[in-house]
């Protein structure tokens, strides 16, 4: 018992000792990125806010699962996609809220990710509709939300790992 104790002692100094250092490091980090935004906290943001009325905001790493996959742009030297990420939370024994958010995948180094006719056995980062996925992105603009209604928040990704 004492021995651990011991180790837990000297584990805890070595660690307070590399504190600064580190804590300058998570200082910038957290100045450039947001990582406690969430697709809750994301569809919060957008009820409370006007259709389009976004300032610039900070990067944020948000994941959830891929609904859909819609090409908007599949020209010569140009793509975009609109990748609807959704998650939720049960409420109590028979309701569950679901989040969604629009992620918004520019340019060519998508196109070959997001395939046209998605296949089960598509490669591990396609990104394709019921696969879990990470995007480091930014909140660029709120939709109304026709189908569904409410508002829903537009992020532009920066970049994009496709989970499990």
């Amino acid at each position: 018992m004492k021995r651990h104790l011991l180790s837990a002692v000297c584990v805890t100094a070595v660690v307070l000792l590399h504190l600064p250092a580190g804590a300058r490091e998570i200082s910038a980090f957290d100045s450039i990125v947001d990582f406690s935004i969430t697709l809750r906290e994301l569809a919060e943001i957008a009820a409370e806010r006007e259709a389009g009325s976004v300032a610039d905001e900070p990067l944020i790493i948000v994941d959830g699962y891929i609904a859909s996959v819609v090409v908007t742009d599949d020209t010569d030297g140009s793509f975009s996609a609109d990748i609807e990420l959704v998650d939720g939370e049960w409420l109590d024994l028979d309701e569950v809220r679901a989040y969604r958010a629009v992620a918004v995948a520019e340019g060519e180094r998508f196109r070959e990710r997001i395939p046209r006719r998605p296949r089960p056995s598509a490669p591990r980062d396609h990104i394709v509709a019921g696969r879990h996925g990470i995007a480091v992105a930014r909140l660029v603009d709120i939709r109304e939300d026709e189908a569904r209604g409410g508002r829903l928040p537009v992020l532009e990704i920066v970049h994009f790992r496709v989970g499990f």
